[in-house]
Formats: structure tokens, C-alpha cells, sequence
């Protein structure tokens, strides 16, 4: 799949009883000791971002770097949207974050499935929300 560009992702509940292979078993079928996508997908760079239990909220079930944003308008020309980021740098003490755009906005916010964006973190009044403002280097709440 991945010669034509396509990945498979399964989340674990997908599957009923799971277990692990006894090493003759992995011997037999000749896999690797570790699986060639874990170079992708556990860097250390990741691991302050996944142990950060404050933002467990905003997680998607089952995938951890993916996290529920609410993307600004600059202009308040839009109502306020709810996007997907794939979270992949923290930075500024863990209140601004880098990552992916995972779908298209519903509205013209200036930004598209794909690109990178600037997430930050806000408390306001006890709530704590992910942020975007399309572009912009600073949030006010």
C-alpha cells in the first residue's frame, strides 16, 4: 500500500483478543526486531507532548498526537471552527505548539488540510482550550 501512497491504521479495539508472538513465532514469520514504523512514530522528540496530561481532553480516541483545535478567524469573519492537529513540537514553556492540519475547514481561514499551523494554550476563567488563529504568532484570549 504504501508503493500507491496509502496507509492502514487499525485502532486496537478493532481487534478482539490480542496477543503477543512468542519469539519462535516471530523467527518463523522473519520479522524485524522492531517494526520499521517505530522510527517514525515514537522519537523522543514526542514524548513531552504525549505526557502532558492537561491536554488529554483534547486527544482523539486511540490517537494520542491528534488533538481537537478550535481555529480562529483573524477577523472574526467565520465562526469559530473545530479542526484536527497532529501535535508534533512544543514550544514557549509548553504553551504553543506546532503541528499538522488534519482536515479541511468548513470556512476560508487562510489554511488547509496539510499544512502546518501554531497551536496555543489557553486557561480562561478555569476552561482550558487549544487554539489557532490562522497564521497569526500570538493568541488573546
Amino acid at each position: 500500500m504504501l508503493d500507491i501512497g496509502h496507509m492502514l491504521i487499525l485502532r486496537y479495539g478493532t481487534f478482539g483478543d490480542v496477543s503477543l508472538l512468542s519469539q519462535e513465532q516471530i523467527d518463523d514469520l522473519s520479522l524485524p526486531a522492531e517494526p520499521d514504523w517505530l522510527v517514525h512514530y515514537e522519537p523522543s522528540k514526542y514524548s513531552d507532548i504525549r505526557e502532558r496530561v492537561d491536554i488529554d481532553q483534547f486527544r482523539a480516541p486511540g490517537f494520542f498526537d491528534d488533538v481537537s483545535v478550535i481555529l480562529i478567524s483573524k477577523n472574526n469573519e467565520y465562526t469559530p471552527e473545530v479542526v484536527w492537529v497532529r501535535l508534533d513540537e512544543m514550544m514557549e514553556g509548553g504553551m504553543v505548539f506546532r503541528g499538522q492540519l488534519l482536515n479541511e475547514p468548513n470556512a476560508d481561514f487562510g489554511v488547509h488540510s496539510g499544512e502546518i499551523i501554531q497551536v496555543f494554550y489557553v486557561e480562561n476563567e478555569g476552561n482550558r482550550f487549544l487554539v489557532s488563529g490562522n497564521g497569526t504568532n500570538s493568541f488573546e484570549p
